[in-house]
């Protein structure tokens, strides 16, 4: 190879040797090797210098290999933390509201009852509120140490043509001379005036009451006052203070005391025996009476009965109060009835017949039927000796004039 094709790489213009001017003498000769290390520096200051190539070196390959840099590190475990507590927060409020929601609070009116005397010693329920926490309600059982025997329904009497009058919810039908209710507690305000002894007005009353008596069931609770020119309270002188169940057993020993104790006198004063009526807290009050009423006793029972008490009201057989009579119904949400006890004495003495008749055309049929088998059987003697009594026992019965046509059919045929 010749000097002209020698080429001289150094990083340099790619050139011939020959060009290369020669090195000028005045230049000092390039140093060949590294200089000789200064005595002034001790080791111990060289091995603590800085080494800024090999740091840079260092940061730029750990940047060039692809980890992250610790300034970006804490930003993403900074934001990391910050959303981890805002879903925390989120999840906290969710279950808060579903806790609200799922589990309303418990917290009620408790109702506790405690007795209070009022003015003229009668006991009564007062209701009082009590704000506190209501436990779970659990079923429960009631221990009824009482036995009842069902009493069959009975049906207070109608006069013919009279209204019925029907008042108040919620409890099982009550029904006093043709006026009927609807409660579960009643009182009955029943004169017991001398009056009352004319035309069995008393009998009538007494016979009335206990049918309404038989009537009730016994979850409902009763109350009879009777009155003159004086209260008299049921079963007195031993009167009960408060309403009573009704029960069988309560109902036959007030029927026991009625039939013995209650008697006509006096003269005619209920209103005292209303008030009292009243301050026992019936849904009903029946009031009846024969004779005439004190206007001011309309006015002292509208302004006693602050509870609402429905107030159904009968004047019997006479009308002498019919004007306040009316005035109290009408005051107290009930009704005014008229009750003839003519009428009621003539029904059931029709009833009474009609009851009889019955028994003695179901006598008087099954003879007939006896009878006529025997004379189907060829037993005519036996047979005629039937008929015969028929017609003598029963004379209007159908049976008998059936038995008067056998009887010529069979004297005929001989």
């Amino acid at each position: 190879m010749s000097e002209i094709d020698t080429v001289e790489t150094l990083g340099r213009a790619t050139v011939p040797n020959a060009a290369i001017p020669p090195r000028p003498q005045w230049l000092p000769a390039e140093p060949t090797s590294v200089p000789p290390r200064p005595k002034w520096l001790s080791e111990q200051s060289v091995s603590e210098a800085p080494e800024p190539t090999k740091k840079v070196a260092t940061a730029i390959d750990v940047e060039d290999s692809g980890h992250t840099r610790p300034s970006e590190w804490r930003q993403d475990a900074t934001a990391f933390l910050i959303s981890l507590m805002l879903h925390l927060m989120v999840l906290l409020v969710l279950w808060q509201v579903f806790r609200f929601v799922l589990q309303p609070s418990s917290r009620g009116f408790v109702i506790t009852s405690e007795i209070d005397t009022g003015d003229n010693g009668a006991e009564s329920d007062v209701l009082t509120l009590i704000d506190s926490e209501v436990p779970e309600t659990q079923p429960v059982t009631i221990a009824d140490t009482t036995t009842v025997d069902p009493a069959p329904p009975t049906i207070g009497s109608e006069p013919p043509g009279g209204a019925q009058a029907t008042n108040t919810g919620g409890g099982g039908g009550i029904g006093f001379f043709g006026s009927r209710a609807e409660a579960n507690s009643v009182v009955f305000v029943v004169d017991k005036s001398g009056s009352m002894s004319n035309e069995m007005r008393m009998e009538t009353a007494k016979n009335e009451l206990a049918s309404a008596l038989r009537q009730l069931e016994p979850h409902q609770e009763f109350y009879v006052i009777f009155y003159d020119t004086h209260m008299v309270p049921m079963l007195a002188p031993k009167s009960p203070q408060r309403m009573q169940p009704a029960t069988r057993r309560n109902i036959d020993h007030f029927l026991q005391w009625l039939a013995s104790d209650v008697v006509p006198g006096g003269g005619t004063e209920p209103k005292e025996s209303l008030i009292a009526a009243l301050d026992l807290h019936p849904e009903v009050i029946f009031f009846l009476t024969d004779g005439d009423i004190a206007p001011e006793t309309a006015v002292e029972v509208h302004l006693h009965n602050l509870q609402g008490t429905v107030i159904h009201t009968l004047c019997f057989s006479n009308d002498f109060g019919e004007q306040v009579m009316r005035r109290i119904a009408q005051e107290n949400q009930g009704r005014y009835r008229f009750v003839d006890a003519f009428s009621l004495i003539a029904q059931e003495l029709e009833r009474t017949q009609k009851e009889q008749r019955s028994e003695d055309d179901k006598k008087a049929t099954a003879m007939l039927r006896n009878a006529h088998r025997h004379l189907a059987k060829g037993r005519s003697s036996t047979g005629t000796r039937m008929l015969q009594k028929i017609i003598a026992q029963f004379p209007n019965s159908p049976a008998a004039q059936v038995a008067e046509r056998l009887l010529k059919s069979l004297n005929a045929s001989k």
